[in-house]
């Protein structure tokens, strides 16, 4: 009797759990059928209608392939304009070691302006020296001010840096229906049908993949500012002292204009994409951004490689001038 009833209640919840399984895959399937890319041509085929089968696999597929594409260029256009911002990412870590370097560069600096002041006040004899004192404590000065403020300044320019991104996106933003609304009266004859998809899968295929490709490398130069941002802040104090010493006076103001060139870049980059993409959803003008991202890779790849010639031909300058001191 108990085996019978046993049997029964495992009858009953296999039946049950069948039952779930089946509503769950209902579910699932009900869920995402937003995501679903069928073709309307699958619609009231027939058996044997073999010719509106091939064509219902062919659109299904160009439609699928579509979507992943559209969704692709989508996401790498929204990293573009994420990416294109004042904005310097500067963790606890990145500041810490800043706040440290400032610290020991600060006493270095208030070790200089203690030596300069005892100069300045035994060379009231001397007018020459007075003078050279005077204008060595006004540079200390000034050296100190700009290092305290520093952290100040880059939290005002990521301030108003997050305004101009968020007018930049608005700008250029990116709905769901990027690349659907496209016009192709003049490109593909009749829209909406299998020839019209797969004509509009052919550009899609033209353009995107370029797009992507040229993105890549933009997103790798963006990373490449925000790092070489980093870097610059963290030795930010030792290179204000740069100016301090005659000899080094050169390398400080190479450091400083790669600092205000990688700070302001997204400004220039702003402007190249503004002017050259126009309508983000002509297909015609997919060459456009794609070329527009290459020129904005070089720029930074040449005013990068600018600042190291500059700081090379400082260093071979500096390397004769020495040589021809010890000479005579």
């Amino acid at each position: 009797m108990n085996k019978k009833r046993n049997g029964k209640r495992s009858f009953l919840l296999l039946i049950s759990l069948i039952s779930i399984l089946i509503a769950c895959i209902f579910i699932s399937v009900a869920a995402a059928k937003d995501d679903q890319v069928i073709s309307d041509e699958c619609e009231n085929i027939k058996p044997g209608e073999y010719d509106k089968q091939v064509i219902c696999e062919l659109e299904t597929y160009i439609l699928s392939a579509n979507k992943v594409i559209q969704d692709n260029t989508n996401n790498m256009m929204e990293e573009v304009i994420k990416s294109t911002s004042f904005e310097i990412s500067i963790d606890e870590k990145v500041k810490n070691a800043h706040y440290l370097i400032f610290a020991i560069a600060g006493a270095v600096m208030v070790l200089f302006l203690v030596l300069t002041g005892h100069m300045y006040i035994v060379s009231a004899a001397n007018p020459e020296k007075r003078e050279k004192a005077k204008r060595q404590l006004k540079n200390i000065m000034i050296i100190l001010i700009i290092a305290g403020a520093l952290m100040p300044i880059i939290s005002v320019i990521n301030d108003l840096g997050n305004t101009t991104n968020v007018m930049f996106a608005q700008t250029y933003k990116i709905d769901e229906d990027f690349f659907t609304n496209v016009t192709f009266e003049s490109e593909v004859t009749d829209p909406g049908t299998y020839s019209g998809n797969l004509e509009k899968f052919g550009y899609m295929i033209s353009y995107s993949p370029p797009f992507i490709k040229a993105a890549r490398w933009y997103l790798m130069s963006m990373e490449a500012r925000n790092v070489i941002l980093i870097f610059l802040i963290v030795i930010a104090p030792f290179i204000l002292i740069m100016f301090y010493f005659e000899p080094m006076k050169e390398f400080g103001k190479v450091f400083a204009y790669l600092f205000l060139i990688e700070l302001f870049l997204p400004a220039i980059f702003m402007l190249v994409l503004h002017f050259t993409s126009g309508n983000l959803n002509e297909f015609a003008r997919m060459n456009r951004i794609t070329a527009a991202l290459y020129f904005c890779v070089a720029i930074h790849a040449i005013l990068v490689l600018v600042a190291i010639l500059k700081a090379g031909v400082s260093a071979i300058q500096d390397m004769k001038e020495r040589v021809a001191i010890q000479s005579k």
